[in-house]
């Protein structure tokens, strides 16, 4: 029969990830980190009546760890085919291309200087240059919660053709604001709690509290 069952992955971002082992109907559930973040290490051992004890533990796969050629060519194959398939549908969303309804931070500038001064200093305000700087500039799973609106109507498509989306600007928590730009009659709600649920999951960011992070770039 089985006795252990290895989870390989979930469904989405939003789910809870029980890193401890589950008993189920005799039955050993054990959950390996998603996205290679981590490895689960099961030890299974017997004493000399027979008698089995399991311990379970995550194991962080950080620069402490020497990196297995054979694993690093995966990596690399795998980070060829995401670019390779960006650059293919890029063609595709210019041609479907809308006008934008955002206006971009260097708009926002103009009548909110403090608060953008704010948010220049802030990591929000080099989202993007984080995945320059390990070649992820490419990948959809990194760049939707590192730029503005991206595979929205009207949002980012690339950095050649959208520059002035790169980044966590306002507009990820206030909403599009071209209109409000032209005519600023009425203020933008903020939607930051909702917005930072979106990206700060249990898998990227295991110690958010909205609480917590918000001082860190309230203005």
């Amino acid at each position: 029969g089985v006795d252990i069952v290895i989870n390989g992955h979930i469904v989405n971002e939003l789910d809870v990830i029980d890193m401890k082992p589950v008993r189920k109907k005799g039955k050993l559930f054990v959950q390996s980190s998603p996205k290679g973040q981590k490895m689960g290490e099961l030890r299974v051992q017997f004493d000399s009546n027979r008698k089995r004890s399991i311990t379970h533990h995550m194991v962080k796969l950080d620069s402490s760890v020497k990196f297995a050629p054979e694993m690093v060519k995966l990596y690399e194959n795998y980070n060829e085919k995401v670019e390779a398939m960006f650059f293919e549908t890029l063609a595709g969303k210019r041609n479907k291309r809308n006008k934008s309804i955002y206006a971009g931070d260097k708009v926002c500038k103009n009548c909110h200087t403090s608060e953008h001064k704010v948010w220049s200093g802030s990591r929000h305000g080099k989202a993007y240059e984080t995945l320059r700087k390990i070649n992820k500039a490419f990948d959809p799973e990194c760049l939707k919660c590192h730029v503005v609106g991206f595979n929205l109507s009207g949002g980012f498509i690339s950095e050649l053709d959208t520059p002035g989306l790169k980044n966590v600007q306002c507009e990820v928590c206030h909403g599009p604001g071209l209109t409000h730009a032209s005519a600023p009659q009425e203020r933008l709600k903020s939607r930051a709690k909702e917005a930072c649920s979106k990206c700060h999951v249990k898998n990227h960011s295991p110690r958010f509290n909205f609480a917590e992070y918000w001082p860190k770039i309230k203005h």
